[in-house]
């Protein structure tokens, strides 16, 4: 998915990401696949409940705008701080349940990543991602590792997000940016 060209040719098959981004996924063999990620320029606000891990290591690389990612290690305190949500998907909606468990969110690294900078992400860190110029689009390669997902924050309820295709306003402006990204 590294060609934009043939990302732009399949500008129909987007759709909206819970963390305020729109993304296009090719599900690869066994557990690697590619995602595109683009962050529109007047895109939504982050989500409370932003901070998260995934299944799957993350090889990322940003090809246009800038991002701050922040890592974290939780720290369980009952009662305390953050609330831990187990998030599952189901009818292409993603699902954020109550593991019961709370504590703090003991902040690891902060790094920038500018176009043209890569970088790793292990499966099951903690981490959250601000754009900090928009638009912003990175290309990613993800390997599956199978381990549980959650999200952190203080949120006791959030609505399950639905997966929606970008409606034609949004596949206009995504071609619009992704045509930066191929020029």
């Amino acid at each position: 998915m590294n060609d934009i060209g043939t990302v732009i040719e399949r500008i129909g098959e987007f759709r909206t990401h819970p963390l305020g981004f729109f993304y296009l996924l090719d599900k690869g063999v066994e557990g690697m696949s590619a995602r595109v990620h683009v962050w529109l320029p007047a895109g939504s606000d982050r989500p409370e409940n932003d901070r998260h891990q995934h299944s799957f290591d993350i090889h990322s690389t940003v090809r246009l705008g800038r991002m701050q990612s922040e890592l974290f290690h939780f720290l369980e305190t009952p009662g305390r701080g953050e609330q831990e949500f187990s998030v599952s998907y189901l009818d292409g909606k993603s699902i954020l349940s109550a593991t019961g468990r709370s504590g703090f969110l003991d902040p690891i690294s902060r790094f920038d990543s500018r176009a043209g900078d890569s970088y790793f992400l292990q499966a099951g860190v903690i981490h959250r991602v601000a754009v900090v110029d928009r638009p912003c689009v990175t290309v990613l390669q993800t390997f599956e590792k199978g381990i549980p997902i959650y999200s952190y924050g203080s949120d006791a309820e959030e609505a399950p997000f639905e997966r929606r295709l970008a409606d034609v306003y949004e596949k206009d402006e995504l071609m619009r940016v992704l045509k930066l990204v191929a020029d």
